[in-house]
């Protein structure tokens, strides 16, 4: 089942900190708090329905590449095309930019690695690290995808 009638709109960092909150743990909400401070060329997307929040894409975008930083559905708006719409704005953007798009995506989450094969992406490597805490790298373990624009 999709959602008919999501709306998906540029956000910023300030407004997405209640979604952030409700929806990650404490290593990650730290995480993104850092990547969002250091790394240049953040943006971020909202997704609404019945003008409630229901998800957001955080993207670094460089010159010929953008990086998803992190994909957040809430859990009562999950597996309904939530995430599906936020990817597509960010492929169509993407590709208006002629950028490819590079997501990093952790092996255990089956879900999200579906939704990258389906939206076009493939599998360029495995990013492991053999000595982490979750907490602290919590993108230890993933699998690295690319999109390449011309597709």
């Amino acid at each position: 089942m999709t959602i008919t009638g999501v709306e998906v709109r540029d956000s910023s960092l300030a407004e997405l900190k209640p979604l952030i909150r409700a929806s990650f743990p404490l290593g990650l909400r730290a995480s993104l708090a850092v990547a969002s401070a250091i790394m240049p060329g953040i943006s971020c997307t909202l997704a609404l329905v019945d003008d409630r929040p229901a998800g957001c894409i955080i993207v670094r975008r460089g010159a010929r590449q953008w990086e998803i930083v992190s994909t957040v559905v809430l859990p009562d708006y999950r597996r309904l095309g939530i995430a599906a719409a936020l990817v597509r704005r960010v492929i169509d953007d993407a590709t208006g930019a002629d950028a490819e798009i590079v997501a990093f995506v952790r092996k255990s989450n089956r879900p999200s690695r579906m939704l990258c094969h389906a939206m076009g992406f493939r599998v360029e490597k495995v990013w492991s690290f053999p000595f982490c805490f979750e907490e602290i790298l919590p993108w230890a373990d993933h699998f690295v995808w690319r999109r390449s624009h011309k597709l």
